[in-house]
């Protein structure tokens, strides 16, 4: 095929591969694996082998497994173009998951070391270097793993690891249409760059659409507040608030730069497939955002950093009759077509708040048999650390909350960002006759409230006014519950963490107030948490007894 006719067929096979991704990612695989039961994970020694009881997820393992076994030998990494580049690729992807699933800490709310998963995952990703179809098998087993943590507590972590998933998920999909139509492996690295480029380009324009102004969040969010709330949420607990309010100090004469430079970095990946070498440019400068985010908060996205040393590595690999069809004109104006339809069809988190100085955070304290009165680090609840880290317990006191995790405020309609919400809510809704959902937007009314308050009472006046009530004696009962669960199990494993889960992927976000437990003692049936308002002031407001049912 000469190179116009290819790029006539572009369009069509672009088309072709971004609907069948929307159906089967979001659709099909997703849905089905999200409407598992979590009794199911609790009741059989195997996710994998428990979860084909559910006849929709048997029905897509089944389905999917024969079309691959079908056509095994047409799959071969052999019939890729730059097929040991890609390989190589995709292994960094798949390596990053299994890096995290393969050497999850044991889970002491189901007292089990998931053993048998963890080869089964293990198994299909040494697979992966034999045949490409293996990749289908090892997303649909790390998929499970990831399920099953949804129980009991709700919402597991996804955003740290989707890039590599969805990436993965890319490339299944790219095969199952390349069976079926002549598409080039080139393509299929064109969508992979629009489809990351998307995660960080949409949360740049959510920070803007939450501005009054649009230039609100780059010249006056107090980036410091969010460096204090982390603090006190854990990060650089073994600092001291002397120096953390000296380095926040610093932080707030400098802080433009960095979010200037945060927008420049974000928006600016709409030129990521301007040239090779602002390609490899922008790579660094999403790495260098995702470290100074650490630095700034603890939070961690380890597998992005992993994922972008895989395009680095990617577009420096690739040979120049591939570089010359991703750099050519033609293909930057598809590139920048499809970022810009992206939240329609990829759907990417539109991530942008505003850090209040104001944060609500939790804290467990566990008694020892000896007597002794610990703090209990966040990260030691993995893998259900992250909904710990997050804070997210508001459900437990009956009394209004203004902020979310670490002092964020979030409470407006992002409509470009969320434009596929968008048009469900504004569009489909009414044709439904349904009312379509209200927000309040006021983010940023209440973030300059909070920043002029001057006392604890003014604080609080706000709070009733523009706090939400979170109260829901179901979801409490199941905090008390696996908090029960979890310690009751812990006390009865002798040996708690060994030399194989310390070799395990970083965690998403970090707590280092305190020491984890090593095991060596048992925790008695005291257990209360604790919640504090933070900000200027520290004060203790309510005491809750989670070993006690109310």
């Amino acid at each position: 095929m000469n190179k116009e006719n290819f790029f006539k067929s572009i369009w069509m096979s672009i088309g072709i591969l971004l609907a069948a991704y929307f159906v089967l990612h979001h659709v099909v695989f997703m849905s089905v694996v999200k409407n598992i039961q979590p009794s199911i994970f609790s009741e059989s020694f195997s996710y994998f082998s428990s979860s084909l009881i559910n006849i929709p997820t048997m029905l897509l393992f089944f389905l999917f497994t024969l079309f691959f076994t079908v056509n095994f030998k047409k799959f071969q990494w052999g019939n890729f173009a730059n097929s040991k580049i890609i390989k190589v690729f995709v292994l960094i992807l798949a390596g990053a998951i299994f890096w995290e699933q393969g050497f999850y800490d044991y889970n002491f709310y189901l007292d089990s070391n998931i053993v048998l998963d963890k080869i089964i995952l293990l198994a299909f990703f040494v697979l992966i270097f034999y045949n490409p179809v293996f990749v289908f098998l090892f997303l649909f087993q790390s998929l499970l793993i990831w399920q099953s943590n949804m129980s009991p507590l709700g919402s597991f972590h996804w955003t740290d690891i989707r890039p590599a998933y969805e990436i993965l998920m890319l490339f299944v999909v790219f095969m199952i249409v390349k069976r079926f139509r002549d598409v080039h492996t080139n393509i299929f690295i064109l969508l992979a760059i629009t489809l990351h480029a998307a995660n960080y380009f949409i949360p740049g324009i959510a920070k803007i659409e939450i501005s009054p102004n649009s230039y609100e969040w780059t010249f006056l969010n107090e980036l410091n507040n969010l460096f204090i709330s982390s603090y006190v949420n854990g990060w650089l607990g073994f600092l001291s608030e002397e120096l953390i309010i000296s380095i926040a100090q610093v932080l707030d004469k400098t802080e433009v730069l960095v979010t200037v430079g945060t927008m420049i970095i974000q928006l600016g990946a709409l030129f990521l497939l301007y040239t090779k070498r602002i390609s490899i440019a922008f790579f660094i400068g999403f790495e260098l955002l995702h470290l100074g985010i650490f630095f700034a908060s603890g939070i961690f996205f380890w597998a992005w950093i992993i994922v972008n040393l895989g395009f680095i590595y990617l577009v420096k690999k690739l040979p120049k009759e591939s570089l010359e069809f991703l750099y050519s004109k033609q293909t930057f104006g598809v590139f920048i077509a499809v970022v810009l339809l992206s939240p329609l069809v990829y759907k990417p988190v539109a991530l942008g708040w505003w850090d209040a100085r104001v944060n609500t955070i939790y804290d467990f304290y566990a008694t020892t048999e000896n007597g002794e009165k610990i703090r209990l680090n966040r990260n030691y609840f993995s893998p259900y650390d992250t909904i710990f880290t997050q804070n997210r317990l508001y459900y437990i006191s009956d009394e209004k909350v203004a902020t979310n995790t670490y002092g964020v405020i979030q409470r407006d309609e992002i409509l470009y960002g969320n434009l596929f919400s968008t048009l469900i809510n504004y569009v489909a809704k009414p044709i439904l006759g349904r009312e379509p959902s209200q927000y309040k937007n006021d983010s940023y009314e209440l973030y300059v409230r909070l920043e002029e308050a001057q006392s604890v009472e003014d604080v609080k006046n706000i709070t009733q006014q523009y706090g939400i009530n979170y109260l829901d004696k179901e979801k409490k009962e199941n905090l008390r519950e696996f908090v029960k669960t979890y310690f009751t199990n812990y006390n009865k494993v002798e040996q708690k963490h060994t030399w194989y889960h310390k070799l395990g992927a970083p965690y998403h976000i970090y707590d280092l107030s305190a020491k984890r437990l090593q095991g060596g003692g048992r925790i008695s049936k005291k257990l209360k948490c604790i919640k504090q308002i933070l900000g200027g002031i520290k004060k203790k407001l309510k005491l809750y007894d989670l070993g006690k049912k109310k």
